[in-house]
């Protein structure tokens, strides 16, 4: 009796240490489609989304070759950055204007910027640094069915500071009296700027960001950090003065909402034309 109940001890044993084998002890992991780089004419998968459905995706980094990972819908669907068990959304987008961690509703706006225009997306986007790490994606959202494509792509950017001015160390040149313009184009991007002049006492500059996208002016000086500015500030600065642009919240733009730009202002004098 005591070997049969030692046998039926082993066996007992057995079958849970082969159910644990078997669930993997941890979280059922979404099937995923995975994503090759295809170009950004041609789709890397083609599907059709019903209400309440999700679509799961995985894509190697490595694939993609350039400066950036494009993933962009043909359709405002909401196209989501998430970790591999889906349980965390990283980054989100509901349409071409932006993404981020947030949703945002925004209206169409042309490009204003001197020189920097990203192509705007198709449809829901989210643009990363090219790494060669797995990145995995989900869309969902359709109201009624909806047939969407996925095109992935490497890009450069667009900005032509980057990926150096993302640290105070590697500042771009602005020149006071002279235009110049940027783009925050990911999520996380922070530019850097270093004001150069003739002019010991400094000169005004107007500083724009297009569209809706929250871009803030800090200027960074000896005497310490500004108040951040919004769009449409002109700010009195000085040749040594270092300038930083950010998001006030954690989203960026590959469309027109992305753009910033400096402009001088001319003073107006206050003296007597007589």
């Amino acid at each position: 009796m005591k070997r049969n109940a030692f046998l039926f001890s082993l066996l007992a044993l057995s079958l849970l240490v082969l159910a644990a084998c078997s669930t993997g002890g941890g979280p059922d992991l979404p099937q995923r489609t995975q994503l090759s780089p295809a170009g950004d004419t041609t789709a890397a998968y083609s599907g059709d989304l019903i209400l309440g459905q999700t679509d799961f995706f995985a894509l190697d980094g490595a694939d993609v070759t350039g400066d950036l990972i494009v993933v962009e819908l043909n359709a405002n669907l909401r196209l989501e950055l998430t970790t591999l068990t889906g349980a965390t959304v990283l980054g989100v987008s509901n349409g071409p204007e932006f993404f981020g961690a947030t949703e945002v509703t925004t209206s169409g706006v042309e490009p204003a910027a001197i020189g920097v225009t990203p192509v705007a997306c198709r449809g829901s986007c989210i643009v990363l640094p090219a790494a060669d790490d797995t990145y995995y994606f989900q869309v969902s959202g359709a109201t009624l069915p909806t047939q969407y494509d996925v095109f992935v792509y490497g890009s450069d950017y667009l900005d032509l500071g980057e990926p150096g001015n993302d640290s105070q160390a590697g500042a771009a040149t602005y020149f006071l009296g002279e235009e110049d313009e940027g783009a925050i184009e990911t999520m996380g991007d922070v530019d850097w700027w270093l004001v150069a002049g003739l002019d010991p006492l400094g000169e005004p500059m107007e500083f724009v960001a297009t569209g809706e996208l929250d871009l803030e002016l800090y200027v960074v000086t000896l005497a310490g950090e500004s108040e951040p500015y919004p769009s449409g500030t002109v700010v009195a600065l000085q040749p040594g003065d270092l300038l930083r642009v950010e998001s006030a919240e954690d989203r960026a733009a590959r469309g027109t909402a992305s753009l910033y730009y400096f402009s001088p202002v001319t003073p107006v004098s206050s003296g007597s034309s007589e």
